[in-house]
Order: structure tokens, then sequence, then C-alpha cells
């Protein structure tokens, strides 16, 4: 008998008073087989046709070998920056044609944009030069231009580039367990101003430690550490001749979506069909949510062609912390489990916690008017704002200890 992976979810501690739903059980199968999911139905098959008029007017027709209840072809929106679904009139529910006149890029074309190369034409290198002690940066600068000056080059030619000269500044954080300091962590303060600014930072992160942690505050010290790091290499050379080169590249196939009855099939510009998701009405992990729907996605596999249960989502109400559970699928002779996710929603932040088949944490990441953040240990201060790549300590949102706990796995 094949296993089942149960979930425990006490989603009750992250719900305001006026929530009332939580998920007390449900099961995610080890194998996509064990899922109660909807068999595949007959797929269209998808003809198409572009043509272009002497003044570069071009349209496309779309021909199905079924009568499809809707079409949409995926078009960039400059509005938006990102491709957006456009319904297709649908001739007889089985051919449609649309303009492509004035379009940025073609139907289904994720991604596209340009970059430039810049190549030096004969440069004239002259190397790493070790310039020493100077009294000054332009004491150094015409120390090395004399230098190589005397060597037969144009002053006004030569430059020279500095390495980069490096700052850090941590708080360094230690327990004293029988008289003797135990490292416990670091915080990152480089670029606070004074003192001040890094006690107030210091003293947030003891109160997390005491709170969250249930260190005793009599036993907890710090240290400040500032560390600079200067490398006194300069790269001295004269500069040739530049070329610049304009590259563009563009990517991605996602252009039709044809929906037959509860089946969405995605297509590619010439028509081949990439996955398919059949909507279904009922809570495939069997929790005591809120059931709202749920999408069994089918992708191919590849060599063979044949078709597998790549991801099942199934979604529940507002009412309720867990708001998406979600199981990914591998394309194995025994279609085994990957990993799952988690959705949960706390005093306005989503959540969306990883894990791999056997429970075991993975990433996390966190949604909210802030921004988006993410992390990929289970320590006490790695949530990373991935706008600027910064640490995000301000303990606003939870620790991944504690989103873990939310969950008891059994096998």
């Amino acid at each position: 008998m094949k296993k089942l992976l149960s979930l425990s979810m006490a989603a009750m501690m992250l719900m305001s008073t006026a929530a009332v739903a939580s998920a007390d059980s449900g099961t995610i199968p080890l194998y996509a087989d064990s899922l109660n999911a909807p068999a595949l139905k007959s797929i269209p098959t998808v003809y198409t046709e572009h043509k272009e008029d002497k003044y570069g007017r071009g349209t496309t027709t779309l021909w199905s070998s079924m009568v499809l209840d809707s079409a949409s072809v995926m078009v960039y929106d400059a509005s938006k920056h990102y491709n957006v679904p456009v319904a297709l009139d649908l001739v007889d529910g089985t051919s449609a044609t649309y303009s492509t006149t004035g379009l940025k890029r073609q139907p289904g074309i994720t991604y596209s944009g340009s970059w430039k190369e810049t190549k030096v034409i004969d440069p004239i290198e002259l190397g790493l030069v070790n310039v020493g002690t100077y009294k000054s940066e332009d004491e150094m600068y015409k120390e090395v231009i004399k230098d190589y000056a005397n060597k037969g080059w144009d002053s006004d030619d030569i430059v020279v580039e500095p390495e980069y000269v490096t700052t850090k500044e941590v708080l360094n954080f230690y327990v004293d367990v029988n008289g003797k300091d135990t490292y416990v962590g670091f915080y990152d303060v480089t670029g606070m101003k004074d003192d001040k600014e890094r006690a107030t930072a210091a003293q947030n992160v003891i109160n997390y430690l005491v709170k969250d942690q249930q260190y005793n505050p009599d036993a907890l010290s710090y240290t400040y550490v500032p560390t600079v790091e200067k490398t006194g290499e300069y790269t001295v050379y004269i500069p040739g001749e530049t070329q610049t080169i304009k590259h563009a590249y563009a990517g991605g196939d996602d252009c039709y979506y044809l929906t037959v009855g509860n089946q969405t099939s995605l297509h590619g510009r010439s028509g081949k069909v990439y996955e398919v998701k059949v909507a279904v009405d009922e809570d495939l992990f069997n929790t005591d949510l809120e059931f709202v729907n749920g999408t069994v996605t089918y992708k191919k596999v590849r060599g063979n062609g044949a078709w597998y249960i790549a991801n099942a989502t199934m979604n529940y109400s507002e009412t309720s912390a867990v708001r998406a559970l979600s199981a990914d699928y591998l394309p194995t002779y025994d279609l085994k489990l990957e990993g799952y996710t988690v959705t949960i929603n706390a005093n306005g932040t989503t959540y969306r916690m990883e894990y791999n088949a056997y429970g075991g944490f993975q990433t996390g990441s966190a949604y909210n008017a802030a921004g988006s953040f993410k992390t990929k240990s289970v320590t006490a201060f790695d949530w990373v704002n991935t706008a600027s790549w910064k640490y995000v300590r301000n303990f606003s949102l939870l620790s991944i200890k504690k989103l873990n706990s939310l969950f008891t796995r059994k096998y």
C-alpha cells in the first residue's frame, strides 16, 4: 500500500478572532496515481496560419479540431508590461482570426529585450601594479602615471582603476553558558550612522531572542565588529577603441488557451500543446477547509510524450488562514511527489512555504504591502527583501520557526 503524507495544520495560531476555519487534517499522496483526479479527455488539435499584406499589416488564423467553449490569445500589454489573455471571437466554435498589427512582439512570447555588448579593439593592457602606500589618492595617481610616462606612454592616455575598498560592520551576539560566551548569531549594521542607532538595533535583536527564542536576557551580550579590507592594487591600462553591438532576445511560447468543458489546454504559436489544466469541484487533499476550487495540471513526459499529473492545486476560503495547498509530481515511472507548497495568510501577509516530498522545509516567501521577501534557511534572521537583497529584521514577519510549527507530519 502506498504511503500518504498527512498534514496536521494548527492554522488558528495565525488567525484573527473573526476567522473560524482551520485545517485539522489533510492528505497529499506521495504518488500522483493516488489522487482522485479526473482523467484527461480529448484535446483539440490546433493549426495556425499567419499572413501579412503589402503594407505590413498582419493577421493570424487559428483552427481547432474540436468545438471550443472559449479561446484566448496571450498578447503583450504595454500598460502592464506583461502578457494578458485576450478573448477570441470564435466562428462556429472552431476558428478565429485576430490582428497582429502594431504588437510589440509576437503573441505568446513571454519575454523580450535587448542588451549592448561593448568590445575593446586592440587594447593595450599594462597589467596589475602594486602601488604601495601613499598619503593621498592624488599622490598615488601621480606616482603611477609618472612611472609609466617614463616608460614612454602618454600620461593623458593612462587610466588607473583602484580595486574596491570594502567595509562591513556587524553585531555579534553571545549567550553566557556556564561562564563561557557562546556565539548565537550576527546582525549586519553596515551603514548605520552612530552608536545610538546600533544600540537600538541590538536591543531589537535581544528582545527577539528573549521573546521568541526564550534566552535569558541577563545572559545575552554583543560586540560591535567593524572590518575594512583594502587590496592596495590598481589596474593600469591605456584604453583602446570601443565598438558597441546591440543584441536582441526573445523567448516563451505560451500563446493560446482553449477551453472545452472543464479542460483548458495551453498551445504554442504553431498550435503545439504543452499542458492541460483540468478544473475539479472537490478537495483532492481531503482537508476540512471550505473548498473554493481546484486544478490538476497535466504535462507531457519528455521522450515518450505520455501525459502525467504535474501539479494539483486546491484553493480554500478567505475565512481560513490556509488559503491553498499545491503538490508537484515528477515525470518518473512511479509519478512520485516532488514537493508541496502551503499558502498561508496572516494579518494581511501571504506566506508561501515550500517543502520536499517528506516534509522538509525548502524555501519560504512572504508578500505584503512592504514588498516581497524570501528565505532559504530556518535561522532567526533570514527574511531578505528581494528588491534590495537586504535582510528584513524589523520582526514584522513571522519567523520560519513559527511557520514550520503550524504543520506536524506523519507518514
